[in-house]
This record gives C-alpha cells, sequence and structure tokens, in this order.
C-alpha cells in the first residue's frame, strides 16, 4: 500500500506533521526522497486487505 506524492500533500496543507507521525506509527515509512509513504504487509493476500 503506498501514499504517493507526500510533499505535495505536506505543502498544500492536507497532509501534517502529527498525522506523518501516526501513519508511521502504524508500520508505514518514507520512500523516494521521503516522497512516498509505502506499507509492507508480510505474507498477506489480496482477500486479506479487504
Amino acid at each position: 500500500m503506498s501514499i504517493p506524492e507526500i510533499n505535495r500533500h505536506r505543502s498544500d496543507n492536507r497532509f501534517r506533521k502529527k498525522q506523518l507521525a501516526h501513519m508511521e506509527r502504524l508500520g508505514f515509512r518514507l520512500y523516494d526522497h521521503k516522497d512516498k509513504l509505502m506499507l509492507f504487509l508480510p505474507y498477506s493476500k489480496e482477500e486479506d486487505l479487504e
């Protein structure tokens, strides 16, 4: 699961530092020069994600 263009969302005030910290506590990590949040769920299937 990914959330792209984090920098644009932050500059448009749609994504704040507090929200970013919360997403990181849920297991998301920043990638692509800190512009994309990605969550990797090990051994998950598409049915599990629903």
